[in-house]
């Protein structure tokens, strides 16, 4: 996995400056077609598959993950009030949002819990 989070890593920088020269929407494209070939290639994959054969497909995964999140992140943040904007990327992700779905009852659960235990606290005294 590292071969794809260093190859995002040094493709964000250069789409930050691409979606400057083009519409986000071709680099969100070719970010796709990037990461359906890296998806084709991987599911290729046997018990007998070595490192080497993985390594360009999991680069090429990593490198379309940076032409995707980079200019969808800037696309749904450019435009906003500065007041609002240090929480919007938490809300535009998509990572952001699976999160806190995935979270919200594990929080509340533990929002009703905290409450309880307050309430007890304080009846006790």
């Amino acid at each position: 996995m590292l071969p794809g989070a260093i190859s995002t890593a040094i493709v964000m920088p250069f789409a930050g400056k691409l979606v400057s020269h083009f519409p986000a929407r071709n680099l969100v494209a070719l970010g796709a077609i990037a990461f359906v070939v890296s998806s084709f290639l991987l599911s290729k994959l046997t018990m007998d598959t070595g490192y080497s054969q993985m390594f360009w497909p999991l680069v090429l995964r990593g490198a379309a993950m940076g032409f995707l999140f980079v200019p969808l992140t800037l696309a749904t943040l450019i435009g906003l009030r500065a007041r609002i904007s240090p929480t919007a990327p938490g809300c535009s992700t998509w990572r952001g949002r699976s999160a806190e779905v995935r979270e919200s009852p594990f929080c509340l659960r533990c929002s009703i819990g905290a409450w309880r235990s307050i309430a007890r606290y304080w009846s006790s005294m």
